[in-house]
């Protein structure tokens, strides 16, 4: 599930978790590693992934149209998305950031 609009709320949110000892930077590291990660695979910046407690059944393997759409590309196709996907977030040193360029 696409959840980078609430990027910014989540790791405000994330500061304020005291009980399992994270510290101030804790909730945007967690966020940038697990739900970017997330995010590549789910073809958006930053995503959550859930588990459905009653999967359906089907007589057919299911694919939605973007995983459809994404095996059309080539490899280099491919990375040079996830590139653009992962670097939209990631500042340069000149303060631009790479998934703009």
């Amino acid at each position: 599930m696409d959840v980078t609009k609430h990027v910014e709320a989540k790791v405000r949110a994330h500061q304020f978790i005291q009980t399992q000892g994270q510290h101030r930077g804790w909730g945007q590291k967690r966020i940038e590693a697990i739900e970017g990660h997330l995010g590549v695979f789910a073809g958006t910046s930053y995503a959550e992934a859930y588990v459905r407690a009653h999967p359906p059944v089907v007589e057919t393997l299911p694919i939605d149209n973007h995983r459809f759409e994404n095996e059309k590309l080539s490899s280099s196709q491919q990375m040079r998305r996830n590139h653009q996907l992962t670097g939209a977030f990631i500042p340069e040193a000149d303060g631009s950031s790479a998934g703009t360029q």
